[in-house]
């Protein structure tokens, strides 16, 4: 197991694993300064801190309610960015009805707007991205939250990166490494919500 660095000179107290992906490892923790429970996105050991640091910019332009709100940037040998802590459940193998379903592409779609307005796609649009407030199916779709903004790339990848995403969800475009538009998000909510 790596060895966790010290995150924000002690301010934040890490608890435990609430999953984990290429590009780290996100942990529940306590932010000492403010008492407030906190999402804590780790970078792997010698990532860029640059893709920290452009999810951060990205979660902190955005003016919806489904995106989690971007709280800090940790600089050190493992960058951290701290989230807003989401509650809710993964809606994978869920039977939503189909009155919640259509609320919920509403809320996500209105989402996903916010971010193509700024010439960027999600590009890792899945079940296990997407949360659900525990409650009733109706009201909870109406309150989904989307998460990790880490493959998040302009239209046209100006940075020269392919858009790499969970290949199950991504547009075929993606997948042959085409150019890409809003799209290619549409076509992965659609598998998401299948």
């Amino acid at each position: 197991m790596t060895k966790l660095p010290q995150l924000g000179a002690g301010r934040y107290r890490l608890g435990p694993r609430l999953g984990a992906g290429a590009q780290g490892e996100v942990r529940r923790a306590l932010d000492l300064a403010t008492g407030a429970e906190v999402a804590i996105k780790i970078a792997e050991p010698g990532a860029s801190a640059a893709d920290l640091e452009t999810e951060f910019l990205t979660a902190t332009a955005l003016e919806h309610p489904a995106w989690p709100t971007a709280l800090d940037l940790l600089p050190g040998e493992r960058p951290a960015l701290v989230l807003e802590l989401v509650a809710g459940r993964s809606p994978s193998g869920a039977k939503l009805p189909a009155e919640s379903v259509s609320r919920l592409a509403l809320r996500l779609l209105l989402a996903l707007r916010a971010l193509h307005h700024r010439g960027l796609l999600h590009g890792d649009l899945k079940p296990e991205n997407l949360l659900l407030p525990e409650g009733p199916p109706l009201p909870a779709a109406a309150s989904a939250r989307l998460l990790d903004l880490g493959l998040a790339r302009s239209f046209h990848r100006a940075d020269g990166r392919t858009l790499s995403g969970t290949p199950a969800y991504l547009a075929p475009e993606a997948r042959a490494g085409g150019e890409l538009d809003e799209r290619a998000d549409l076509y992965s909510l659609g598998l998401t919500l299948a």
